[in-house]
């Protein structure tokens, strides 16, 4: 209680008025008293939790579990949660897809689908019981050079496999140690956010991964390039991604020299074939140098197939040796 209010409480008790005026006074001074208490605790504790951020309800991204996001009580990730891919099914809040248990899965936010119908399909590389686990999907993988092509069906987790990495057939070839995380292909030799492994974030204290491990600068002979540390006698950095230079002989988008992306060429397919692009007049690489396989070059070295030499007298035509009219072949 402050001083006015004390002196006033004195006075009042002094001038003999009535006992509720009294006792009225008195506890107004007390609850005054008390609320400003009370409203200095709050001014400490608040003072105290200034700046602090207040918990997420769910674990943060780089925690192992990957939980990030809320639907209802429950923690997920939009990313690869099957019951809610792409957002909250069950609220709309944002709106979510329920991927088919063993027809579709959740990859990158979208119920991605196999090749063919699950029930067609066999677990794995056995030939047990048809149909496919929930966590996967029917890929058709062809077998061979064959023509017409042969192909088999097998279960694949699209999240997980390195050879159907997001989508059917779609390999990680790219990088030192290649590996195929909640769908999208990583370097664990180079990836500051899958150093070594799968969701193995590296700390700010070592930002860099190199060789799979995280560190704080480069080790002896390597140079840093974007996260990542390389041999600049064996790799240059395209755009702070380590390439080897001999892959720059064979990379689409980095074809010869960085930066060189065979699709923004005018008369380009898309191919990088021995560090050049190759047209539509020369769409196939063979032994690192663009040539048709239909016959229209002056050669028949690659005739329908790559190192498929005619005999000496035939002619490559579509893609197949004939011997011509009158020829001795």
């Amino acid at each position: 209680m402050d001083a006015v209010r004390f002196d006033a409480l004195t006075r009042s008790l002094s001038a003999r008025s009535s006992r509720r005026v009294a006792l009225g006074g008195l506890a107004a001074g007390v609850l005054a008293a008390l609320g400003l208490a009370l409203d200095e605790t709050t001014l400490l504790a608040r003072k105290k939790n200034k700046g602090k951020k207040r918990k997420p309800d769910c674990p943060r991204p780089g925690d192992s579990r990957l939980f990030t996001d809320k639907c209802g009580q429950d923690c997920t990730n939009y990313l690869f949660d099957d019951d809610n891919c792409g957002g909250c099914a069950t609220t709309g809040r944002p709106p979510g897809s329920v991927c088919i248990p063993g027809r579709t899965t959740c990859v990158e936010g979208s119920c991605a689908a196999g090749d063919t119908d699950s029930r067609n399909c066999r677990e794995g590389d056995d030939f047990g019981a048809a149909g496919c686990p929930p966590e996967a999907v029917c890929c058709a993988e062809p077998i061979g050079q064959s023509d017409p092509q042969v192909y088999e069906l097998h279960c694949r987790n699209l999240r997980q496999d390195a050879k159907h990495c997001g989508s059917c057939n779609t390999p990680c070839t790219a990088g030192k140690n290649p590996a195929c995380c909640h769908g999208r292909c990583r370097d664990l030799a180079a990836d500051p956010l899958n150093c070594g492994a799968c969701v193995n974030r590296c700390p700010r204290s070592k930002p860099l991964c190199s060789a799979g491990q995280c560190r704080a600068t480069c080790p002896p002979g390597l140079t840093k390039c974007g996260n990542t540390c390389m041999q600049q006698s064996t790799e240059t950095c395209c755009g702070g991604r380590v390439i080897a230079k001999e892959d720059l002989q064979f990379d689409d988008k980095n074809c010869g020299a960085c930066g060189r992306d065979c699709s923004d060429l005018a008369t380009a397919r898309g191919g990088c074939c021995g560090g050049e692009c190759c047209d539509y007049n020369f769409p196939a690489c063979c032994s690192g140098q663009c040539t048709n396989r239909s016959g229209l070059e002056p050669n028949n070295t690659h005739c329908g197939a790559c190192g498929n030499t005619c005999n000496p007298n035939e002619k490559c035509q579509l893609g197949r040796c004939v011997c011509p009219p009158g020829a001795d072949c």
